[in-house]
C-alpha cells in the first residue's frame, strides 16, 4: 500500500496534491516548525526549553493533527479555524506519503506507530532515560524527513529546502 485509503472515493488512494498546496500553503516543513516556534499554551514555553519527552508530544500532536492552535483549542475544537483547517491538511499530507521506513503503512500512521511502542516501552516503564526518549525523537524525525524526502520526486513535495529541514531540526533542538 502507497498511502491511506481516501474514504470518500471508490478505493482510490490519497495523494499529496489532494491535501497540500506549495503555493497557498507553503512547504510543510515550514508550517510544522512554525507550529512547534509559536505553540500557544500558559506558560508560552518555547518547545525547544522542553524536555525531549514534552518535544515528542508536541511533534507528533502536529504530524496527527492535534497541535494546539490557540489556548487550549485543538482543530477539531475550532475545525473553521484557519489553523485548524492548515493542520488538518498536513495531517492529510502525512497520510498521503509512504513512509520511507514501513513502506506497507502511510508516514502519518508510521509516525503513531512508532510513537504508541516508545510510550508503552519507554515512557510506561518508570519514564525511561534521557537516552532513549532522545533516541524515540530523533526516530520520529528521521521519519518525518526520510518519508518527505523519499516523496520529493511528487511533484507538491519538491519545492522543499534545506533551509525548511534545518528550520524544523532547530525548533526541535
Amino acid at each position: 500500500m502507497v498511502a491511506a485509503i481516501d474514504p470518500w472515493s471508490d478505493g482510490k488512494l490519497c495523494t499529496p496534491e489532494d491535501h497540500w498546496d506549495n503555493n497557498s500553503d507553503g512547504c510543510p516543513l515550514a508550517y510544522i516548525s512554525e507550529l512547534l516556534l509559536n505553540w500557544p499554551d500558559s506558560t508560552n514555553t518555547p518547545t525547544v526549553d522542553l524536555t525531549p519527552a514534552e518535544k515528542i508530544e508536541r511533534l507528533v500532536s502536529v504530524i496527527l493533527g492535534y497541535p494546539k492552535i490557540s489556548r487550549g483549542m485543538y482543530p477539531l475544537d475550532w475545525p473553521t479555524h484557519p489553523e485548524s483547517i492548515k493542520a488538518l491538511k498536513l495531517s492529510l499530507l502525512f497520510d498521503s506519503i509512504t513512509c520511507a521506513r514501513l513502506p506497507d503503512f502511510s508516514s502519518r500512521t508510521s509516525i503513531s506507530f512508532i510513537h504508541r511502542y516508545y510510550r508503552k516501552q519507554i515512557f510506561s516503564l518508570g519514564g525511561g532515560s534521557i537516552r532513549e526518549i532522545k533516541k524515540c525523537l530523533k526516530v520520529i524525525t528521521s521519519m518525518i524527513f526520510d518519508s518527505l524526502r523519499k516523496a520529493r520526486n511528487q511533484p507538491l513535495l519538491i519545492a522543499i529546502r534545506q533551509t525548511h529541514s534545518e528550520k524544523c531540526a532547530l525548533s526541535l533542538r
